[in-house]
Formats: C-alpha cells, sequence, structure tokens
C-alpha cells in the first residue's frame, strides 16, 4: 500500500503478484522470500528482479543436480572398492527406490527369512495359548466367586446354629 504511516494489521495479507516468481518462497535466500513488486515499482526494476528470480531458480536446480551426480558417484565407487576388496559374496537387493547393501549371502538372507516365518507362527501359537488361558483364570474367578458365596452362607448357618445352643 502506497498511503503514508500505513502499518499492516493481523488481516492484512501480501498477494501473489507482489513476488517475482507469483509465489513465496521460504528460502531466504531466495528474491520471493519478501515482497518486492508493487505498482509504484518501475518496469526495468522488475525486469531485474525476475531474471534474478530465474537466475536463482536455475542455481537451485544445478545445486540438485551435482548433490544427485554425487551421490550417484559415491555409490558406483563404494561398490566398485568393495568388488575390488574381493566381498563379492556382498548381496544388494535389485533396485526399488530404496537402497540397500548386505555383507550376507542369499543364503544367509533366506535362512533368516524362514526363522521370521517360524518366530510369526510360534508367536501367533503363543497368543492363542494365552487366549485360552485367560479363559481359564476368567473361569477360576468365577468359581472362587461363588466359593466366597458359599463360605459366607456357611458363616451365616454357623452363626445362627451357635446362636440357637446358647439360647438352650
Amino acid at each position: 500500500m502506497n498511503r503514508k504511516d500505513w502499518q499492516p494489521g493481523e488481516s492484512s495479507r501480501v498477494c501473489s503478484a507482489h513476488f517475482v516468481s507469483g509465489e513465496k518462497s521460504n528460502n531466504p535466500l531466495s528474491p520471493d522470500y519478501i515482497p518486492t513488486l508493487f505498482t509504484f515499482t518501475a518496469s526495468p526494476v522488475k525486469k531485474r528482479l525476475r531474471s534474478s528470480a530465474a537466475r536463482f531458480d536455475r542455481g537451485q536446480h544445478n545445486v540438485k543436480r551435482r548433490l544427485e551426480t554425487t551421490s550417484t558417484l559415491d555409490a558406483a565407487q563404494s561398490l566398485m572398492t568393495l568388488h575390488e576388496q574381493g566381498n563379492d559374496s556382498a548381496y544388494c537387493e535389485p533396485y526399488s527406490g530404496v537402497s540397500s547393501c548386505t555383507d550376507m549371502s542369499i543364503s544367509d538372507i533366506n535362512d533368516l527369512e524362514y526363522r521370521v516365518v517360524k518366530l510369526k507362527k510360534e508367536s501367533e501359537d503363543q497368543k492363542a495359548v494365552n487366549s485360552e488361558l485367560k479363559g481359564s483364570l476368567i473361569m477360576i474367578q468365577k468359581e472362587m466367586d461363588g466359593m466366597k458365596k458359599e463360605i459366607e452362607c456357611f458363616k451365616r448357618e454357623k452363626d445362627q446354629i451357635q446362636q440357637s445352643h446358647l439360647k438352650l
């Protein structure tokens, strides 16, 4: 707003037309980090700001591309080093979007997978036994509650018999 003494309030907003690329950036190095285009900004300045934003975007793209290339080269170098060290038993998963590598052989991995399946089965069996034991425990608790009631009845009967003998 090109008004004298204007101060933004809580409900004040800046529209996308005031940013070089048309939207705000959260990167403090970007020209779109703060609004810079206003109706009173001269056209050559706007052009310079737009070219600055384009240059910044190209630079960010180049940095990202260099990082990706470096990561690929590092991975290739690591594999070459493993091969040169005679570590041919290293097993790497086929590309699935997730990178993983191990010194275990396929046989070792298959054995581990078998053990996992076996442990899962044992776990399921133990859960079934646990469920049976819980059922038995509930039945025993019910029986105990019944026995406690019987004991209370016997105590009352005993007290009644003792009182009746005392009266005689």
